[in-house]
Protein backbone atom coordinates (compact mmCIF):
# COMPACT_ATOMS: atom_id res chain seq x y z
CA UNK A 1 0.00 0.00 0.00
CA UNK A 2 2.82 2.35 0.84
CA UNK A 3 4.61 2.03 -2.48
CA UNK A 4 1.23 2.87 -3.93
CA UNK A 5 0.89 5.89 -2.26
CA UNK A 6 3.97 6.53 -3.45
CA UNK A 7 3.12 6.19 -7.11
CA UNK A 8 0.38 7.97 -6.71
CA UNK A 9 2.57 11.23 -5.71
CA UNK A 10 4.69 10.40 -8.62
CA UNK A 11 1.49 10.36 -10.85
CA UNK A 12 0.66 13.59 -9.22
CA UNK A 13 4.18 15.52 -8.65
CA UNK A 14 5.48 14.76 -12.08
CA UNK A 15 2.99 16.65 -14.33
CA UNK A 16 3.47 19.67 -12.32
CA UNK A 17 7.46 19.23 -12.38
CA UNK A 18 7.50 19.20 -16.46
CA UNK A 19 4.51 20.33 -17.56
CA UNK A 20 6.49 22.17 -20.29
CA UNK A 21 6.59 18.98 -22.09
CA UNK A 22 3.50 17.49 -21.92
CA UNK A 23 -0.56 18.26 -20.80
CA UNK A 24 -3.50 17.84 -18.56
CA UNK A 25 -6.63 16.35 -19.78
CA UNK A 26 -9.43 14.16 -18.15
CA UNK A 27 -12.58 14.68 -16.60
CA UNK A 28 -15.08 15.28 -13.44
CA UNK A 29 -17.97 13.08 -13.17
CA UNK A 30 -21.13 13.34 -10.56
CA UNK A 31 -23.71 11.34 -10.27
CA UNK A 32 -27.04 11.41 -8.43
CA UNK A 33 -28.86 7.59 -8.32
CA UNK A 34 -31.59 5.41 -5.97
CA UNK A 35 -32.13 1.84 -7.34
CA UNK A 36 -33.40 -1.43 -5.69
CA UNK A 37 -31.34 -3.67 -8.01
CA UNK A 38 -29.01 -5.19 -4.90
CA UNK A 39 -31.58 -4.78 -1.91
CA UNK A 40 -35.32 -5.50 -2.63
CA UNK A 41 -36.56 -3.11 -0.34
CA UNK A 42 -39.64 -0.72 -0.18
CA UNK A 43 -36.77 2.40 -0.01
CA UNK A 44 -34.20 0.74 -1.81
CA UNK A 45 -30.99 2.55 -1.91
CA UNK A 46 -29.92 6.25 -2.59
CA UNK A 47 -26.15 7.81 -2.90
CA UNK A 48 -24.41 10.36 -4.54
CA UNK A 49 -21.14 9.77 -5.97
CA UNK A 50 -18.09 11.50 -7.73
CA UNK A 51 -15.00 10.54 -10.05
CA UNK A 52 -11.73 12.19 -10.90
CA UNK A 53 -10.20 10.88 -14.06
CA UNK A 54 -6.85 12.56 -15.08
CA UNK A 55 -4.54 11.81 -17.19
CA UNK A 56 -1.00 13.44 -18.25
CA UNK A 57 0.70 12.76 -21.72
CA UNK A 58 4.19 13.64 -21.95
CA UNK A 59 5.22 12.27 -26.20
CA UNK A 60 8.32 13.97 -25.87
CA UNK A 61 9.86 11.78 -23.45
CA UNK A 62 7.24 9.07 -23.77
CA UNK A 63 5.93 9.12 -20.21
CA UNK A 64 2.51 9.25 -18.85
CA UNK A 65 0.02 8.71 -16.00
CA UNK A 66 -3.05 8.38 -15.17
CA UNK A 67 -5.19 8.33 -11.86
CA UNK A 68 -8.72 7.57 -11.15
CA UNK A 69 -10.39 9.06 -7.60
CA UNK A 70 -13.89 7.99 -6.99
CA UNK A 71 -16.15 9.19 -3.25
CA UNK A 72 -19.54 8.00 -2.67
CA UNK A 73 -21.77 9.06 -0.49
CA UNK A 74 -24.56 6.18 1.23
CA UNK A 75 -25.79 6.17 4.44
CA UNK A 76 -24.27 9.13 6.00
CA UNK A 77 -21.50 7.53 5.50
CA UNK A 78 -18.63 8.68 2.81
CA UNK A 79 -16.49 6.15 1.61
CA UNK A 80 -13.28 6.68 -0.98
CA UNK A 81 -11.54 4.66 -3.43
CA UNK A 82 -8.15 4.83 -5.57
CA UNK A 83 -9.47 3.11 -8.61
CA UNK A 84 -6.19 3.62 -10.82
CA UNK A 85 -2.85 5.14 -10.27
CA UNK A 86 0.13 4.51 -12.42
CA UNK A 87 2.90 5.60 -14.41
CA UNK A 88 4.23 4.54 -17.71
CA UNK A 89 7.66 4.84 -19.21
CA UNK A 90 8.36 3.93 -22.86
CA UNK A 91 12.09 2.97 -24.03
CA UNK A 92 12.32 3.77 -27.99
CA UNK A 93 15.83 2.04 -27.83
CA UNK A 94 14.54 -1.42 -27.04
CA UNK A 95 10.92 -1.28 -27.98
CA UNK A 96 9.41 -1.46 -25.16
CA UNK A 97 7.34 0.07 -21.57
CA UNK A 98 6.76 0.08 -18.13
CA UNK A 99 3.89 0.30 -16.21
CA UNK A 100 3.78 0.29 -12.35
CA UNK A 101 1.04 1.12 -10.05
CA UNK A 102 -2.38 0.03 -10.43
CA UNK A 103 -4.01 -0.58 -13.74
CA UNK A 104 -6.41 -2.30 -15.64
CA UNK A 105 -5.86 -5.16 -17.09
CA UNK A 106 -8.70 -7.30 -19.85
CA UNK A 107 -8.56 -10.48 -20.87
CA UNK A 108 -10.72 -13.79 -21.54
CA UNK A 109 -11.26 -13.34 -17.00
CA UNK A 110 -13.19 -10.17 -17.56
CA UNK A 111 -12.10 -6.54 -16.75
CA UNK A 112 -10.26 -6.16 -13.18
CA UNK A 113 -7.09 -4.01 -11.87
CA UNK A 114 -3.54 -4.72 -10.68
CA UNK A 115 -1.31 -3.71 -8.22
CA UNK A 116 1.74 -4.63 -9.78
CA UNK A 117 3.56 -4.01 -12.77
CA UNK A 118 3.48 -4.44 -16.75
CA UNK A 119 6.28 -4.64 -19.32
CA UNK A 120 5.71 -4.47 -22.46
CA UNK A 121 7.69 -5.32 -25.90
CA UNK A 122 5.78 -4.20 -28.94
CA UNK A 123 6.36 -3.47 -32.26
CA UNK A 124 3.95 -3.21 -35.67
CA UNK A 125 3.10 -6.66 -35.98
CA UNK A 126 4.03 -8.27 -32.72
CA UNK A 127 4.12 -7.67 -28.79
CA UNK A 128 4.31 -9.63 -25.48
CA UNK A 129 3.50 -8.46 -21.81
CA UNK A 130 4.62 -9.40 -18.70
CA UNK A 131 2.78 -8.71 -15.43
CA UNK A 132 2.28 -9.26 -12.02
CA UNK A 133 0.67 -8.25 -8.78
CA UNK A 134 -2.76 -8.67 -6.75
CA UNK A 135 -5.13 -8.37 -8.77
CA UNK A 136 -8.46 -6.61 -7.87
CA UNK A 137 -12.12 -6.61 -8.70
CA UNK A 138 -13.90 -3.97 -10.33
CA UNK A 139 -17.68 -3.52 -9.05
CA UNK A 140 -20.77 -4.03 -11.53
CA UNK A 141 -17.95 -6.07 -14.35
CA UNK A 142 -17.12 -9.23 -15.21
CA UNK A 143 -14.24 -8.78 -12.76
CA UNK A 144 -11.64 -11.09 -10.75
CA UNK A 145 -10.24 -10.93 -7.41
CA UNK A 146 -7.29 -13.28 -5.70
CA UNK A 147 -3.96 -13.04 -3.90
CA UNK A 148 -1.61 -12.76 -6.91
CA UNK A 149 -0.93 -12.84 -10.27
CA UNK A 150 1.35 -13.70 -13.09
CA UNK A 151 1.37 -14.09 -16.36
CA UNK A 152 2.37 -13.18 -20.17
CA UNK A 153 1.04 -12.34 -23.22
CA UNK A 154 1.82 -11.92 -26.71
CA UNK A 155 0.01 -11.19 -29.81
CA UNK A 156 1.05 -11.16 -33.30
CA UNK A 157 -0.80 -9.40 -36.44
CA UNK A 158 -0.23 -10.04 -39.70
CA UNK A 159 -1.44 -8.84 -42.91
CA UNK A 160 -0.59 -11.35 -45.95
CA UNK A 161 -2.87 -10.89 -48.14
CA UNK A 162 -2.22 -14.75 -49.21
CA UNK A 163 -4.02 -16.14 -52.13
CA UNK A 164 -3.15 -19.63 -54.15
CA UNK A 165 -4.52 -20.12 -57.38
CA UNK A 166 -6.07 -23.65 -56.66
CA UNK A 167 -8.14 -21.95 -53.56
CA UNK A 168 -11.25 -19.86 -53.70
CA UNK A 169 -10.01 -17.95 -50.62
CA UNK A 170 -7.92 -15.86 -49.69
CA UNK A 171 -6.10 -14.72 -46.31
CA UNK A 172 -5.92 -10.36 -45.79
CA UNK A 173 -5.77 -10.62 -42.19
CA UNK A 174 -5.21 -12.77 -39.63
CA UNK A 175 -4.52 -11.81 -35.31
CA UNK A 176 -3.24 -14.50 -32.95
CA UNK A 177 -3.13 -14.06 -28.86
CA UNK A 178 -1.68 -16.30 -26.55
CA UNK A 179 -1.28 -16.14 -22.56
CA UNK A 180 -0.42 -18.13 -19.67
CA UNK A 181 -1.60 -17.09 -16.25
CA UNK A 182 -0.69 -17.86 -12.42
CA UNK A 183 -3.73 -17.20 -10.46
CA UNK A 184 -3.96 -17.70 -6.44
CA UNK A 185 -6.90 -16.89 -4.68
CA UNK A 186 -6.68 -19.52 -1.63
CA UNK A 187 -5.59 -22.47 -4.22
CA UNK A 188 -3.30 -21.64 -7.13
CA UNK A 189 -4.92 -22.37 -10.68
CA UNK A 190 -2.92 -22.26 -14.15
CA UNK A 191 -4.64 -21.13 -17.25
CA UNK A 192 -3.75 -20.78 -20.82
CA UNK A 193 -5.51 -18.41 -22.84
CA UNK A 194 -5.97 -17.75 -26.63
CA UNK A 195 -7.48 -16.13 -29.07
CA UNK A 196 -7.71 -15.47 -33.04
CA UNK A 197 -9.00 -14.04 -36.21
CA UNK A 198 -8.78 -14.53 -39.61
CA UNK A 199 -10.34 -12.38 -42.48
CA UNK A 200 -10.37 -12.79 -46.54
CA UNK A 201 -12.42 -12.65 -49.68
CA UNK A 202 -14.10 -15.56 -51.19
CA UNK A 203 -13.02 -16.11 -55.07
CA UNK A 204 -11.26 -13.27 -54.27
CA UNK A 205 -14.60 -10.41 -55.02
CA UNK A 206 -15.01 -7.76 -52.52
CA UNK A 207 -18.48 -8.56 -52.00
CA UNK A 208 -17.79 -11.83 -50.73
CA UNK A 209 -15.52 -12.17 -47.67
CA UNK A 210 -15.75 -14.36 -44.45
CA UNK A 211 -14.27 -14.16 -40.74
CA UNK A 212 -13.13 -16.78 -38.23
CA UNK A 213 -12.98 -16.32 -34.60
CA UNK A 214 -11.76 -18.08 -31.59
CA UNK A 215 -11.15 -17.49 -28.15
CA UNK A 216 -10.82 -19.63 -24.83
CA UNK A 217 -9.54 -20.08 -21.61
CA UNK A 218 -8.30 -23.55 -20.77
CA UNK A 219 -7.97 -24.13 -16.87
CA UNK A 220 -4.90 -26.78 -17.16
CA UNK A 221 -5.35 -28.26 -13.30
CA UNK A 222 -9.18 -28.97 -14.13
CA UNK A 223 -8.05 -30.01 -17.93
CA UNK A 224 -10.90 -28.32 -19.02
CA UNK A 225 -11.97 -25.23 -20.58
CA UNK A 226 -13.41 -22.73 -18.76
CA UNK A 227 -14.74 -20.42 -21.47
CA UNK A 228 -14.75 -21.39 -25.19
CA UNK A 229 -16.07 -19.38 -27.98
CA UNK A 230 -15.37 -20.37 -31.95
CA UNK A 231 -17.42 -18.27 -34.60
CA UNK A 232 -17.63 -17.53 -38.41
CA UNK A 233 -19.22 -15.58 -40.60
CA UNK A 234 -19.76 -15.49 -44.52
CA UNK A 235 -21.10 -12.72 -46.52
CA UNK A 236 -22.05 -14.61 -49.22
CA UNK A 237 -22.55 -11.08 -51.31
CA UNK A 238 -23.29 -7.90 -49.80
CA UNK A 239 -26.78 -8.72 -49.11
CA UNK A 240 -26.85 -11.80 -47.44
CA UNK A 241 -24.44 -13.13 -44.52
CA UNK A 242 -24.41 -16.94 -42.87
CA UNK A 243 -23.74 -17.41 -39.30
CA UNK A 244 -22.73 -20.00 -36.75
CA UNK A 245 -21.61 -19.80 -33.34
CA UNK A 246 -20.08 -22.03 -30.47
CA UNK A 247 -20.17 -20.67 -27.27
CA UNK A 248 -18.94 -22.41 -23.22
CA UNK A 249 -19.16 -20.20 -20.79
CA UNK A 250 -19.67 -19.77 -17.02
CA UNK A 251 -21.26 -16.52 -16.49
CA UNK A 252 -20.30 -14.87 -12.89
CA UNK A 253 -21.96 -11.59 -13.75
CA UNK A 254 -24.77 -10.21 -11.02
CA UNK A 255 -24.84 -6.75 -12.48
CA UNK A 256 -26.55 -7.31 -15.97
CA UNK A 257 -27.63 -4.37 -18.21
CA UNK A 258 -30.77 -4.05 -19.48
CA UNK A 259 -30.92 -5.67 -22.65
CA UNK A 260 -28.93 -9.11 -21.00
CA UNK A 261 -31.52 -9.74 -18.49
CA UNK A 262 -33.71 -11.12 -21.28
CA UNK A 263 -31.58 -12.41 -23.99
CA UNK A 264 -28.40 -13.56 -22.65
CA UNK A 265 -28.53 -17.14 -21.40
CA UNK A 266 -27.00 -16.15 -18.24
CA UNK A 267 -27.61 -18.27 -15.24
CA UNK A 268 -25.61 -19.61 -12.56
CA UNK A 269 -24.55 -22.42 -14.39
CA UNK A 270 -22.14 -23.98 -17.15
CA UNK A 271 -23.71 -23.81 -20.44
CA UNK A 272 -23.57 -24.57 -24.32
CA UNK A 273 -24.57 -22.55 -26.81
CA UNK A 274 -24.92 -23.36 -30.52
CA UNK A 275 -26.29 -20.77 -32.85
CA UNK A 276 -26.62 -20.90 -36.69
CA UNK A 277 -28.64 -18.27 -39.03
CA UNK A 278 -28.58 -15.64 -41.39
CA UNK A 279 -28.94 -11.96 -41.79
CA UNK A 280 -30.40 -10.10 -45.14
CA UNK A 281 -29.94 -6.46 -46.18
CA UNK A 282 -33.67 -6.64 -47.43
CA UNK A 283 -33.19 -2.61 -48.87
CA UNK A 284 -30.57 0.23 -47.90
CA UNK A 285 -32.46 0.84 -44.94
CA UNK A 286 -33.23 -2.20 -43.49
CA UNK A 287 -32.05 -5.81 -41.62
CA UNK A 288 -33.25 -8.73 -41.02
CA UNK A 289 -32.07 -11.53 -39.43
CA UNK A 290 -32.88 -15.01 -38.18
CA UNK A 291 -30.86 -17.66 -36.13
CA UNK A 292 -31.84 -21.15 -34.10
CA UNK A 293 -30.20 -22.31 -31.12
CA UNK A 294 -29.40 -25.24 -29.16
CA UNK A 295 -28.84 -25.02 -25.40
CA UNK A 296 -27.10 -26.98 -22.79
CA UNK A 297 -26.99 -25.94 -19.01
CA UNK A 298 -24.65 -28.22 -16.68
CA UNK A 299 -27.05 -30.43 -15.10
CA UNK A 300 -30.10 -29.46 -16.53
CA UNK A 301 -32.23 -31.00 -20.01
CA UNK A 302 -31.20 -29.55 -23.35
CA UNK A 303 -33.59 -26.95 -25.27
CA UNK A 304 -33.90 -25.25 -28.32
CA UNK A 305 -34.82 -21.98 -29.59
CA UNK A 306 -34.82 -19.15 -31.94
CA UNK A 307 -34.36 -15.34 -32.64
CA UNK A 308 -35.47 -13.03 -35.29
CA UNK A 309 -35.12 -9.17 -35.65
CA UNK A 310 -34.19 -6.39 -37.96
CA UNK A 311 -32.43 -3.05 -37.65
CA UNK A 312 -34.15 0.30 -39.33
CA UNK A 313 -32.60 3.31 -40.59
CA UNK A 314 -34.51 5.23 -42.82
CA UNK A 315 -33.81 8.44 -41.11
CA UNK A 316 -31.11 9.92 -40.78
CA UNK A 317 -31.26 11.06 -37.08
CA UNK A 318 -33.39 7.82 -36.09
CA UNK A 319 -32.70 4.61 -35.96
CA UNK A 320 -35.12 1.48 -34.99
CA UNK A 321 -34.57 -1.89 -34.11
CA UNK A 322 -36.51 -4.61 -32.78
CA UNK A 323 -36.24 -8.73 -31.69
CA UNK A 324 -38.47 -11.66 -31.05
CA UNK A 325 -36.51 -14.77 -28.68
CA UNK A 326 -37.92 -17.97 -27.63
CA UNK A 327 -36.26 -20.70 -25.86
CA UNK A 328 -37.78 -23.99 -24.13
CA UNK A 329 -35.47 -25.59 -21.73
CA UNK A 330 -36.55 -28.79 -20.22
CA UNK A 331 -39.70 -28.26 -18.15
CA UNK A 332 -38.93 -23.83 -18.23
CA UNK A 333 -39.72 -21.76 -21.24
CA UNK A 334 -39.70 -17.90 -22.29
CA UNK A 335 -41.08 -15.99 -24.70
CA UNK A 336 -39.78 -12.12 -25.01
CA UNK A 337 -40.11 -9.36 -27.47
CA UNK A 338 -37.76 -6.25 -27.31
CA UNK A 339 -37.80 -3.43 -29.23
CA UNK A 340 -35.64 0.02 -29.41
CA UNK A 341 -35.20 3.59 -30.78
CA UNK A 342 -31.94 5.36 -30.84
CA UNK A 343 -32.41 9.72 -32.11
CA UNK A 344 -30.43 12.29 -32.13
CA UNK A 345 -32.54 14.99 -32.83
CA UNK A 346 -29.79 17.97 -32.50
CA UNK A 347 -26.12 17.68 -32.13
CA UNK A 348 -26.60 18.51 -28.24
CA UNK A 349 -29.08 16.02 -27.31
CA UNK A 350 -29.93 12.13 -28.06
CA UNK A 351 -31.90 9.57 -26.52
CA UNK A 352 -32.00 5.97 -26.55
CA UNK A 353 -35.52 4.37 -25.59
CA UNK A 354 -36.22 -0.15 -24.97
CA UNK A 355 -38.92 -2.15 -24.29
CA UNK A 356 -39.59 -5.87 -23.56
CA UNK A 357 -42.35 -7.80 -23.04
CA UNK A 358 -41.48 -11.34 -21.43
CA UNK A 359 -43.64 -14.25 -20.71
CA UNK A 360 -41.47 -17.01 -18.59
CA UNK A 361 -42.41 -20.67 -16.83
CA UNK A 362 -39.34 -21.55 -14.51
CA UNK A 363 -39.56 -24.43 -12.55
CA UNK A 364 -38.86 -22.58 -8.88
CA UNK A 365 -41.14 -19.36 -9.49
CA UNK A 366 -43.53 -20.75 -12.08
CA UNK A 367 -45.30 -17.99 -14.58
CA UNK A 368 -43.74 -14.74 -14.92
CA UNK A 369 -44.69 -12.25 -17.10
CA UNK A 370 -42.40 -9.09 -17.19
CA UNK A 371 -43.12 -5.39 -18.63
CA UNK A 372 -40.12 -3.29 -18.86
CA UNK A 373 -38.68 -0.07 -19.86
CA UNK A 374 -35.61 1.93 -19.77
CA UNK A 375 -34.64 5.59 -21.25
CA UNK A 376 -31.20 7.15 -21.57
CA UNK A 377 -30.97 10.84 -22.39
CA UNK A 378 -28.13 12.94 -22.88
CA UNK A 379 -27.37 16.66 -23.09
CA UNK A 380 -24.59 18.19 -24.13
CA UNK A 381 -24.79 22.05 -22.20
CA UNK A 382 -21.17 23.16 -23.46
CA UNK A 383 -18.38 21.04 -25.62
CA UNK A 384 -16.92 20.11 -22.19
CA UNK A 385 -19.93 19.50 -20.32
CA UNK A 386 -22.64 16.84 -20.60
CA UNK A 387 -25.65 15.85 -18.59
CA UNK A 388 -26.98 12.09 -18.70
CA UNK A 389 -30.89 10.64 -17.45
CA UNK A 390 -30.98 7.10 -16.78
CA UNK A 391 -34.57 5.41 -15.65
CA UNK A 392 -35.22 1.87 -15.72
CA UNK A 393 -38.32 -0.19 -14.43
CA UNK A 394 -39.60 -3.72 -14.59
CA UNK A 395 -42.62 -4.70 -13.79
CA UNK A 396 -42.76 -9.21 -12.72
CA UNK A 397 -46.32 -10.49 -12.15
CA UNK A 398 -44.77 -13.05 -8.81
CA UNK A 399 -41.81 -10.87 -7.31
CA UNK A 400 -41.13 -7.25 -6.77
CA UNK A 401 -40.37 -4.47 -9.71
CA UNK A 402 -37.17 -3.06 -10.45
CA UNK A 403 -36.09 0.26 -11.01
CA UNK A 404 -33.06 2.63 -11.35
CA UNK A 405 -32.91 6.37 -11.95
CA UNK A 406 -29.77 8.63 -12.19
CA UNK A 407 -28.46 12.10 -12.98
CA UNK A 408 -24.80 12.43 -13.90
CA UNK A 409 -22.71 15.65 -15.06
CA UNK A 410 -19.39 14.95 -16.84
CA UNK A 411 -16.98 17.94 -16.98
CA UNK A 412 -14.23 17.61 -19.31
CA UNK A 413 -10.87 19.54 -19.60
CA UNK A 414 -7.83 19.35 -21.83
CA UNK A 415 -4.96 21.89 -20.53
CA UNK A 416 -3.19 21.79 -24.30
CA UNK A 417 0.24 23.28 -24.36
CA UNK A 418 1.13 25.62 -27.38
CA UNK A 419 2.29 23.71 -30.17
CA UNK A 420 5.98 25.47 -29.78
CA UNK A 421 6.11 24.30 -26.27
CA UNK A 422 6.61 20.07 -27.94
Amino acid sequence: MNALKACLCLCLVMPALTVHAGYLHGSITTKLQMDNRQVFSRNGRQFAETFGDFYYDDKANDLNSGVLIGARYQDRKPHYELYRAFIRKGFDVINSEITLGRFERADNLGMYSIDGGNFRYLNKQFSVDFYAGRPRRIEDLKSEQGDSVFGTEAILKLNPEWRHTAIPLTIDKSFLRLGYQRFKFRNIAHRLEFGSQIQGRINAGDDSNYQLTGSGTYQISQQQFRDLLVEGLINVNKNLGIRGRYQRYNPKSNMLTFRERFFQFLTRDKQQLYEAGFQHQLRYDIKLYLNGMRVTRSGFDTGYGARAGFNLKHWPNLSLYGQFHYLELGAENAKSVYFGIRSTPTSKLSFHLRNVLRDEQKQLNGANRVVGGDLEVRYMIENNLIISLDGTYIWNSRRPGEYLGSVKIQYFFDYYKPKEAH
